[in-house]
């Protein structure tokens, strides 16, 4: 007798594909508020962009604002990590400074939005 593997349910990947998560969904929900005003991005063009289920992003995030902190400490984080150690000389730690922040301005037009909403 054959056995012939159940449909998963609706949002649920297959085994051959690998779900993309909490961090998925926030680099999806970045790329997304990159480009548009965080009033203008909702929770199915995130599940859109990462390839889930809408359920998914709610079951991570409780609230549009949840996520979007998410998504303001994942840059922070990479902003953060992207500065020279502290032995480093003034003028290199200001250089990597104003490149980290002409970086940020440049690749999130709405990003001042974002922080304030």
């Amino acid at each position: 007798m054959v056995r012939t593997a159940k449909p998963r349910k609706r949002g649920r990947p297959s085994a051959s594909q690998k779900a993309p998560g909490r961090d998925g969904i926030v680099a999806a929900a970045r790329r997304l508020l990159e480009k548009s005003p965080p009033h203008r991005v909702t929770n199915q063009m995130i599940a859109r962009e990462a390839g889930v289920d809408p359920a998914l992003v709610r079951y991570y995030f409780a609230s549009r604002a949840e996520l979007q902190i998410a998504v303001v400490e994942h840059i922070v984080s990479t902003w953060v990590a992207a500065h020279p150690p502290p032995d480093a000389t003034p003028d290199e730690q200001l250089a990597t400074a104003i490149g980290g922040m002409v970086d940020f301005a440049r690749g999130a037009r709405s990003m001042q939005r974002l922080m304030i909403e």
